[in-house]
């Protein structure tokens, strides 16, 4: 793109920050704020056509109609259905109030920090074809920390836990720059997996992964205090697929979730210590910070505090934290342009 272009572009365009987790899409439009937040799934007709996305295709989620199949078309981070996240994207976007065709379109967004060449053309492509010209990249931990309004270019530098859904990150960042990482197959699915199981076995009550977060979000939690005490949940006996209910309790679910729990915070101990002690020994008298879905928790961030040996701190916004720093990046565009980042 010619360097006379660009001011014509800069003035015309429609900018947008995307977050595009496995489990929820975040669009920032520059001008407007957070103009969409809502599930990463989609409802597809056996002919492919789109029924729903987002928190309507989240409604028949293990409730799906015969013909009607609902997917998550992103997995750690990566895109694993290429044609449903297309149509996912292209619906979500017509949901924006005035996106008009013909706009020049340019967008930031966060991918994992090894995320491979052939995922960000993949990536790229999807957004091309939902009519986005220009795709901009950023590591989503660095994202995260802008968001979170860290002074990232200091020298010092700050440890960063980006705990997704399927996916936690695990990062140094110091000097404009991530330092150190290192990536976990593990995220917040594995205790809705936990408490999927867990009723299936117990209480012989089969029931959809968005019940089994409400669960975990509601009773869950990690030495701390739950937000209810008990709830009454809805599903179908894996037997005769007859409509059911059944009440657990919130000690019902901390024992159920100690197991991965243990696994995630372990995972993240082990993480740290790879890195080199010479670069987190300034660390020590500062706070480790959390972000993403996973780390809202109670008692998460407590807990984490007492296996690492460090003072742990959540984001301001861990849920809107990375899309909130890829907005920032916006106004960089230009220079993005110029260093040629996108790919």
């Amino acid at each position: 793109m010619s360097l006379f272009l660009d001011p014509i572009l800069d003035h015309f365009a429609e900018d947008l920050a995307v977050d595009l987790g496995s489990a929820v899409t975040r669009i920032w439009r520059k001008g407007r704020g957070l103009v969409l937040a809502e599930p990463s799934l989609i409802a597809l007709t056996t002919a492919g056509e789109t029924l729903a996305v987002g928190e309507k295709a989240k409604a028949l989620w293990g409730w799906e109609p015969r013909g009607v199949r609902v997917t998550a078309p992103l997995r750690g981070g990566a895109v694993n259905d290429p044609p449903a996240a297309g149509a996912m994207l292209e619906a979500f976007f017509a949901k924006l109030p005035r996106f008009l065709p013909g706009r020049h379109r340019r967008a930031v967004l966060g991918l994992p920090v090894q995320a491979p060449a052939t995922e960000r053309k993949r990536v790229k492509d999807l957004f091309h074809g939902a009519g986005i010209q220009e795709v901009y990249f950023i590591d989503a931990p660095l994202a995260a920390a802008i968001g979170a309004e860290l002074p990232i270019d200091e020298p010092a530098g700050q440890l960063l836990v980006d705990i997704g859904a399927d996916l936690t990150e695990v990062v140094l960042i110091a000097a404009g720059a991530i330092q150190y990482q290192h990536a976990l197959n593990i995220g917040g699915a594995a205790l809705d997996k936990a408490i999927g199981e867990h009723l299936e076995r117990t209480h012989e009550l089969r029931i959809a992964s968005s019940t089994a977060e409400a669960v975990k979000i509601a009773l869950g939690h990690c030495g701390g205090t739950a937000r209810c005490r008990c709830l009454r949940i809805r599903g179908r006996n894996p037997r005769n697929g007859t409509v059911q209910e059944a009440v657990v309790d919130a000690e019902e679910i901390a024992a159920v979730l100690r197991a991965p729990l243990d696994e995630l915070l372990a995972a993240i101990a082990a993480a740290i210590e790879k890195f080199p002690t010479d670069a987190t020994i300034d660390h020590l008298d500062r706070s480790v910070l959390l972000a993403g879905g996973g780390s809202l928790l109670s008692g998460f961030a407590e807990r984490l505090a007492q296996v690492i040996h460090l003072p742990v701190a959540r984001a301001p916004q861990p849920l809107a934290g990375g899309v909130l720093g890829s907005a920032r990046v916006l106004d960089y565009l230009g220079v993005l342009r110029r260093l040629e980042k996108h790919v």
